[in-house]
């Protein structure tokens, strides 16, 4: 479980640090290009979060082919989280923010030597629910989506994430 809790971990400080416009503090220039070249989008996203698992914690355990490929599944479910309605949005991140609360009063209870089993259990349950929103928010989206549109034209909106 200790993936789900890291991913979730990453996936709430990334729709933080793009809710408030990360973007918005680049140069000029750079900032077009992002907004302008969908692959350089993407890969200033990928290139940010794998940055973002760097400062964040220790992972020394793996090597950096692991690490970039935990980095790519976790943006692949980003663009999942992006592509689903505002109430599933609005669902996981209300979720996320209790499943850190939690991981916050569960590393305070080991720090007092104290039993935060039950803690963990409920926030392992709160991760899969944050999951399961996650990918029935997708299977909404496609179920919408691509039953008016050809596969071409499905992928390319999923890619383009648009509002």
């Amino acid at each position: 479980m200790s993936i789900l809790k890291n991913t979730t971990y990453i996936i709430t400080l990334f729709m933080m640090w793009s809710l408030f416009g990360m973007f918005n503090l680049i140069n000029c220039d750079l900032y077009k290009l992002i907004k302008t070249n969908i692959v350089f989008t993407h890969l200033a996203g990928i290139i940010s979060l794998f940055i973002l698992f760097n400062v964040l914690d220790n992972y020394a355990e793996y090597n950096v082919v692991t690490l970039w490929l935990k980095t790519i599944l976790i943006y692949i479910l980003l663009l999942i989280l992006l592509q689903t309605k505002y109430y599933y949005s609005v669902i996981v991140i209300f979720l996320l923010f209790i499943s850190q609360s939690l991981d916050v009063q569960i590393k305070h209870l080991h720090s007092k030597k104290k039993n935060a089993t039950t803690l963990s259990k409920l926030r392992n349950y709160i991760l899969i629910c944050i999951y399961l929103c996650i990918f029935i928010g997708f299977i909404h989206y496609i179920i919408t989506k691509y039953h008016n549109n050809s596969l071409c034209s499905f992928l390319q909106d999923f890619i383009h994430v648009k509002c």
